[in-house]
């Protein structure tokens, strides 16, 4: 063979190693001969089929070649199989090993490493956080001990932030609801920090003091800063006292209100917060205001559940759980007092139920200040309280009835007279049944009620009258007039002295019931629209449930009811007709509206007698009782039907 034809069939083996896809490990029999050539044959086919193994992921294929080029091949596989493991060791979070071959791809590699195992720190530091919150969140929600619960908290979540202090402050606001002073509740302190919660500048600190730091909590931003970048001022001094070198202070609102603020100290090193830290953290400062909310619901609900909501006293629940506790012989003798507000009905038709309350409320507040402070005191119905006094006797009790009695006798709430009628019983021995002590104090109180009910009641008409008056002297001076034009009705229609004695009494308090209308709309000088002479045209049923809770005046407020009737039945509040009006209520109405014609009024001009007695005519048969304005006109006024 010739030598160029050599050349050629060299060349076409060797480029179908490259070229080919099936190819023959056998070597032609003309090339066997050449010197070196089935070395290089054979090596680059095992090149070629290792580069085809490591194609399909065989890294481990033998190269049994030798020479520079098979020893690089084999070097190169196995940092392949060094790059395979590393990467197998980081899927399996390993991320201590690097790679030290390749060039820059190592260089990259390293770096991606080095992220990951950055990253994976981070993740691990995030997942104890997380569990850290829950742990924190499950001890503020399950432990019934607010102060505990939040103590423990913070020190779960110290540990698990790495900080070497954490804190909570709550707020104080003053009478206006404005934010004044803020005190240090609670802390957790690592061994590399002080503690400050002896410290007496942070109890009752001055909010204005430390503005730089509640401005932002108070607008629900974190407050986060390397301390010496904070400007001098009153906050950075604190803090550098404290040693702290870093800070971060979040705040727990409550009802959208401003209620306190979590802190973190760093004292190590300018410890910066990320904006992931910060939202974790965020979550455990809504923990504390959930498990501050949910614990002041749970006292609201059970103070309510023991408590009356319009005195603050004890309620009857309380009360009778109570009796039984305190029936032992170690509390013998046992008093109970129990007591009725006198004059509470007649207060709330004078007045209205605003009074009402107010009347509750004060003898409630006297009743809990004249009583010890081991004493029950306790509102148990509308207008009845009942107070247990524990080793007290009767001469003890009495004493503090005398006081009760008398601190009402001074007390003053608007125009209501305050006083309550009180029956005691003692429990001497332990044989005696407590519920049958009760009802002696009861059947006592009921007694006295009968007399102190009734009196006051009359004192508070009296009252009622004076008040009416003192606004407007001119409703004492119609008032006189009218009584006076109804007693010389009577003595004329022949009524016997005590007739004429109730009428005349009557004529002085048919308007009382002014005394529970608006007095805008009583002294209003236009003309009044259909609501304000509704609200007007009750004043007659008003007077009628004041009257009509003194006995002795019964009748009378039957009387003032039925004065604005009118003959025809167009009238008020009933419609009545005719003899169905009380006779001295036809003689009442008569009175009335002669003094109101005759006299100065906001509202018209007053009419002259002959212009007056002509209306009444007119209305004769209408608005008046026939028979009784022409005896007025001709037997008092002595003039011409």
């Amino acid at each position: 063979m010739s030598e160029s034809s050599d050349t050629d069939l060299v060349i076409k083996s060797l480029k179908s190693l490259l070229d080919d896809k099936e190819i023959s490990s056998v070597i032609p029999a003309e090339l066997s001969a050449i010197e070196g050539f089935e070395q290089v044959y054979f090596s680059l086919l095992q090149i070629r089929e290792t580069f085809v193994a490591m194609g399909k992921g065989e890294l481990t294929y033998p190269i049994k070649s030798k020479g520079y080029f098979p020893s690089t091949m084999k070097g190169f596989q196995s940092s392949l199989q060094h790059l395979v493991w590393q990467t197998k060791a980081i899927s399996l979070g390993d991320f201590s090993q690097r790679v030290d071959f390749l060039g820059a791809f190592s260089a990259a590699f390293n770096s991606m490493t080095e992220h990951l195992a950055a990253n994976e720190k981070q993740l691990i530091k995030k997942q104890n956080m997380l569990k850290a919150i829950k742990e924190a969140t499950n001890e503020l929600l399950a432990n019934s001990d607010i102060a505990t619960s939040i103590s423990n908290s913070l020190e779960i979540i110290g540990k698990a932030a790495e900080v070497d202090r954490v804190y909570y402050f709550r707020n104080n606001r003053d009478k206006d609801n404005l934010l004044v002073t803020t005190d240090q509740k609670s802390e957790w302190t690592s061994l590399l920090c002080g503690s400050q919660i002896n410290n007496p500048n942070l109890q009752n600190l001055q909010i204005k003091e430390i503005s730089e730091l509640i401005e932002p909590l108070s607008r629900g931003m974190p407050f986060n800063c390397i301390v010496r970048n904070l400007a001098s001022s009153t906050t950075k001094k604190m803090l550098e006292e404290q040693k702290v070198l870093a800070i971060l202070v979040l705040p727990i609102f409550i009802e959208n209100e401003f209620w306190g603020f979590v802190g973190f100290d760093e004292c190590k090193y300018e410890r910066e917060w990320t904006d992931d830290d910060i939202a974790l953290l965020m979550s455990f400062s809504n923990s504390i205001s959930a498990a501050i909310s949910r614990n002041d619901a749970e006292h609201r609900i059970e103070y309510l559940s023991y408590h009356d909501q319009l005195t603050g006293l004890y309620n009857r629940r309380f009360y009778e759980e109570e009796l039984y506790r305190i029936d032992t012989a170690r509390n013998i003798p046992l008093t109970i007092g129990m007591g009725d507000v006198n004059g509470l009905k007649l207060t709330n038709d004078a007045f209205g139920h605003v009074a009402g309350d107010l009347l509750i409320r004060t003898v409630a507040h006297i009743l809990k200040r004249e009583c010890r402070n081991e004493d029950i005191v306790a509102r148990i119905g509308g207008d009845e309280f009942v107070i247990l006094l524990p080793g007290a006797d009767a001469q003890y009790a009495e004493a503090i009835i005398d006081r009760i009695n008398t601190a009402m006798a001074n007390e003053k709430a608007g125009n209501i007279i305050l006083s309550i009628s009180f029956g005691i019983a003692v429990k001497k021995d332990v044989s005696e049944g407590i519920h049958d002590v009760f009802k002696k104090a009861e059947d006592a109180m009921y007694k006295l009620k009968l007399s102190e009910s009734s009196n006051t009641r009359r004192r508070t008409i009296e009252l009622l009258l004076k008040v009416l008056y003192e606004k407007d002297n001119s409703e004492r001076l119609h008032s006189k007039r009218v009584s006076e034009i109804c007693g010389a009705i009577a003595k004329e229609m022949d009524f016997d002295e005590i007739e004429i004695h109730q009428i005349e009494m009557t004529g002085l308090m048919h308007d009382i019931g002014k005394t529970g209308i608006d007095e805008n709309i009583l002294k209003k000088t236009q003309k009044l629209d259909a609501g304000e002479r509704m609200i007007f045209e009750r004043h007659s049923e008003i007077g009628y449930r004041i009257l009509s809770s003194v006995n002795e005046y019964s009748e009378i407020a039957r009387y003032v009811l039925e004065h604005h009737e009118k003959w025809d039945g167009s009238g008020y509040p009933k419609g009545l007709t005719g003899e169905k009006i009380s006779l001295q209520a036809r003689i009442l109405r008569v009175a009335d509206t002669y003094d109101v014609l005759t006299s100065e009024r906001t509202y018209r001009k007053v009419l002259s007698e002959e212009a007056a007695i002509a209306e009444i005519k007119k209305c004769s048969g209408t608005m008046f009782d026939p028979a009784v304005a022409r005896i007025f006109v001709e037997k008092c006024l002595g003039k011409k039907w």
